[in-house]
């Protein structure tokens, strides 16, 4: 079989830096104003999905944007992927967020029980990816480093996602704290000095 993918990668950062159109369009891959990929970044969008990178986001060292299936990834303007990070399925990010080194953000799963006698390796390649699951990360939210948000996960604005948690099926309120405790996810209510 073979399909149509498109790889972006930090080869292009001075194109993009040089170009004053409102977006540039690299198959499914539409990428706005002022948008930094840093060596080693790439951004992977096969045929049938699609990948939108607003105006003046950063995608530091070493991070992978893969969009595949039929997934749709989004990225919000002035949004930050920081070193290492992951991000994968279908999954809208907001504007104004900070998502920080080592953290991975995927809507994907595998497949083990298939087809019984097929190697495990072989099995999700039988199954197209749930297409029901979708992660929402809305505006000015901040993701610890090391974190991990799988699934079906909505966090609201102006939230932060403690370092090292593990959410997965989780739909937070606005302004919260949101940290895993010993496999319990605990919420606590941010309070702004200027809500005083």
């Amino acid at each position: 079989m073979n399909r149509k993918f498109f790889v972006l990668h930090s080869l292009i950062v001075d194109f993009l830096a040089s170009n004053c159109s409102r977006y540039r369009v690299f198959g499914k891959v539409k990428v706005g104003l002022g948008v930094k990929i840093h060596r080693g970044a790439f951004v992977y969008c096969d045929d049938k999905s699609e990948v939108i990178i607003k105006d003046h986001v950063t995608l530091h060292k070493n991070v992978k944007v893969i969009a595949q299936s039929g997934q749709r990834i989004f990225i919000g303007t002035n949004t930050s992927v920081q070193e290492f990070g992951h991000i994968e399925g279908n999954v809208r990010i907001d504007d104004n967020c900070v998502i920080a080194p080592r953290v991975y953000i995927s809507t994907t799963s595998h497949t083990f029980n298939v087809k019984k006698g097929m190697p495990i390796k072989d099995q999700d390649a039988l199954i197209l990816r749930k297409k029901n699951k979708e992660i929402l990360i809305a505006t000015n939210c901040w993701i610890g480093i090391d974190s991990k948000i799988l699934g079906n996960v909505t966090i609201e604005s102006d939230s932060v996602v403690g370092a090292g948690s593990t959410i997965t099926s989780y739909k937070s309120s606005k302004n919260s704290l949101i940290i895993q405790n010993n496999r319990e996810i605990e919420e606590i209510k941010i309070f702004y000095k200027d809500d005083e």
